[in-house]
């Protein structure tokens, strides 16, 4: 047990108090602190001490005692030191024989036991006092046995009051006096100086539940007198109570008169908002449903002051926006150009070149077919909705990112079913890239709105994507399509003097499905390159001799299938029944690509 004296000598058991806490000594009604680091001893009673030490007199011992204080720590030191006497025969002596103790007095005798007794009961007398100290009512406020004039004010006197166990100590002494309303505030401003305590949170937060016991949820405004505690554990730092008050207060499985899912107050202490239909959700969730009416309201009023192609130009820029890559788009009818933001390039001037670019492949192919086949509406009328996107990513590890399964030699493509070019800014050719995939893009879009289904024979459309690749600019600085192709006329050449090349009856009516099979089965990647180059090549080849030979003698017919071809009826037999005898037709394409020399 730990003791504590009071300054009259007298000592008591404090081990059920905390260090500081203040108590009134039953001898002498003084008040007293119990101090940090009381020892763990149990008092000698001095008289009991001194008949020891007499009865230990005779014994021929002798006891020194010493003690000492280290830190405000008791320590009591022994020190026996035994003294032996023997007689001996000598010179000089008057006697012979061994010297013998005298015997132990009956009044020794006496004089132990009376002592021993006395100790026990001076022990008894001390028992009985501290147990009347802790039953006599101690009451501040002047009830019972207890010094009317302790306080309040006098507890806090000498109170630091930024210490939280200061203010521990406080609430405890206030309990000892009968203080609970004090008390209580004492633990409250502990708890809310130090929260993270935690003999002080757990005292603080039983007196909190206590008190919620203690509401009758029969009376009015229950919720509201629960929600009061709440507010106390959040001034004290009890977040987490406070919030499981809270949730207590609003919900709905509890079966308990009072009990209020809609209470304003623990509904925003739960971080909640009040919606429009009337209910407590997430502060955040309604704040972003709010901002999304009001965005959605706006740019419906704004879509509603649109072309049906700029409605669909905006959708598919809010759909780059959504996909997370950062891009400056530029758009004027029929084209979109998405060129992703990077520091070492200008995204809008080169958005904007690209745009130019693209812009001059559409009058070429505006003037060539376009008209003539009566399809302009699909890009320049009032009701005109086809958008021509163009995506350029930063780099070619980008575009292989985003796209998968990419050839390695691809400087870009065109997707049929979505309508986008998908390219990158570092393409060798990246003019040329944009003049080729974006006739595929036209093809297509004419394709849909004659209703073909996109199955065109693999000669013509690429056909015609590489006979627009290849362009040179005149005077003007205006693209002139139709020249000798550097990549592709020594290619067809070459395999025509080997006898390697495609004949029409295998590449005419060949669908781009077709090729597609023909080319998965080829596992060696050189020789899957050179099937894929020379059909290329050929096909560049048919297109340009159809549109060149003899002053444009089939430049016509030429046109006449690409009507059929877009319609959906490019076969070989439709091929045959415009352009004639296959084999004449072959001859002639034969012996003019190869007497073709590059300029």
């Amino acid at each position: 047990m730990k003791l504590a004296s009071c300054s009259c000598g007298a000592k008591f058991d404090v081990s059920n108090y905390s260090a500081g806490a203040k108590l009134k000594c039953a001898k002498c009604k003084s008040i007293f602190t119990v101090p940090d680091d009381a020892p763990e001893e149990v008092p000698v009673p001095e008289q009991a001490t001194a008949a020891t030490a007499a009865a230990r007199a005779g014994s021929g011992a002798t006891q020194k005692t010493r003690t000492s204080t280290r830190s405000g720590t008791s320590v009591t030191r022994h020190e026996t030191k035994t003294k032996t006497r023997t007689g001996t025969r000598g010179v000089g002596s008057r006697s012979s024989g061994s010297y013998k103790p005298a015997s132990k007095s009956p009044t020794s005798l006496y004089l132990t036991i009376g002592s021993g007794v006395i100790a026990l009961i001076l022990i008894v007398v001390l028992v009985f006092v501290l147990k009347k100290h802790e039953d006599t009512p101690k009451n501040g406020n002047g009830n019972g046995d207890a010094d009317a004039g302790i306080t309040y004010e006098k507890i806090i006197a000498k109170v630091n009051p930024t210490d939280a166990r200061g203010w521990l100590t406080v609430s405890d002494t206030c309990r000892q006096y009968q203080l609970s309303k004090e008390a209580d505030e004492a633990l409250a401003k502990a708890c809310g100086m130090k929260p993270d305590d935690p003999e002080i949170a757990k005292r603080y937060e039983a007196v909190l539940n206590s008190k919620m016991q203690g509401i009758d949820p029969k009376v009015d405004k229950y919720d509201d007198k629960v929600f009061a505690i709440a507010e106390e554990a959040e001034k004290a730092g009890l977040k987490k109570l406070s919030e499981d008050i809270c949730v207590f207060i609003v919900g709905d499985r509890v079966k308990i008169k009072g009990i209020n899912p809609k209470h304003p107050g623990a509904n925003k202490k739960l971080g909640r908002k009040l919606t429009m239909w009337g209910d407590w959700d997430d502060a955040e969730l309604v704040d972003q449903l709010e901002q999304f009416a009001k965005t959605a309201d706006a740019e419906r009023k704004m879509l509603d002051g649109l072309t049906p192609w700029q409605r669909k130009a905006y959708q598919m820029k809010k759909d780059i926006e959504k996909s997370g890559m950062a891009c400056v788009c530029v758009s004027e009818k029929p084209y979109l150009i998405a060129v992703q933001e990077n520091a070492a390039y200008s995204a809008e001037i080169i958005a904007e070149d690209f745009r130019k670019v693209a812009e001059h492949l559409y009058k070429l192919f505006r003037k060539e077919y376009a008209e003539k086949f009566d399809i302009t509406d699909i890009f320049e009328g009032d009701q005109a909705e086809e958008v021509l996107p163009i995506i350029v990513y930063d780099s070619k590890k980008t575009y292989v990112e985003k796209n998968p399964g990419t050839p390695e030699w691809a400087g870009g493509h065109f997707e049929p079913a979505t309508g986008w070019i998908k390219m990158f800014k570092e393409t060798g050719k990246p003019y040329e890239t944009v003049f080729h995939e974006g006739t595929h893009q036209l093809v297509g879009a004419a394709t849909k709105l004659k209703g073909g289904k996109d199955t065109n024979m693999f000669w013509f459309t690429e056909g015609i994507a590489t006979y627009f690749e290849d362009f040179k600019r005149d005077g003007n600085g205006d693209f002139v399509i139709g020249i000798k192709s550097r990549q592709y006329l020594p290619e067809v050449q070459r395999a025509m003097r080997a006898k390697q090349h495609l004949t029409f009856d295998k590449i005419i009516g060949k669908s781009y499905m077709q090729f597609r099979i023909e080319q998965s089965q080829i596992r060696d990647p050189f020789q899957q390159n050179q099937f894929v180059g020379l059909h290329y090549a050929e096909s560049w080849s048919i297109a340009y001799f159809l549109n060149t030979y003899d002053n444009g003698k089939y430049h016509d017919k030429f046109n006449e299938y690409f009507l059929k071809e877009i319609s959906g009826e490019g076969t070989l037999p439709n091929f045959v029944k415009i352009f004639g005898d296959l084999a004449t037709l072959e001859k002639e394409w034969f012996d003019f690509t190869t007497n073709l020399k590059l300029d």
